[in-house]
């Protein structure tokens, strides 16, 4: 079923062994054009890079607790109280990691690279 706008969710970066390292929770605002937002905003990675060469196309969106912006394209995501995400956040040590400060070292990389 799909998730509808004004739901709560969590934003989940990656899990190592017993670590789920996450972005945050907050709320799913629907789908969006990146394209619309500042460029601090803006989704990193291969997906990403595949999308915003697509004019028009959008993606899951996801305003953070903190006020921040987050992707679907950037992360696992889905409703806080789902089942599935209630075991992934009782099984593991969680992380809590900056979209910023991931998205800063994506961009230094690529630079570098």
């Amino acid at each position: 079923m799909p998730t509808k706008e004004g739901t709560r969710v969590i934003a989940i970066s990656h899990s190592k062994n017993k670590e789920l390292h996450i972005f945050g929770e907050g709320i799913y605002i629907g789908h969006k054009n990146s394209q619309e937002f500042e460029e601090k905003n803006q989704p990193v990675g291969i997906l990403a890079e595949l999308m915003l060469e697509e004019k028009g196309i959008t993606n899951p969106c996801i305003q953070l607790d903190n006020g921040n912006i987050v992707w679907g394209c950037e992360c696992w995501w889905g409703p806080v109280d789902s089942r599935m995400m209630k075991e992934q956040l009782e099984n593991s040590q969680i992380i809590q990691i900056d979209i910023n400060e991931t998205r800063r070292k994506y961009r230094e990389e690529e630079n570098a690279g």
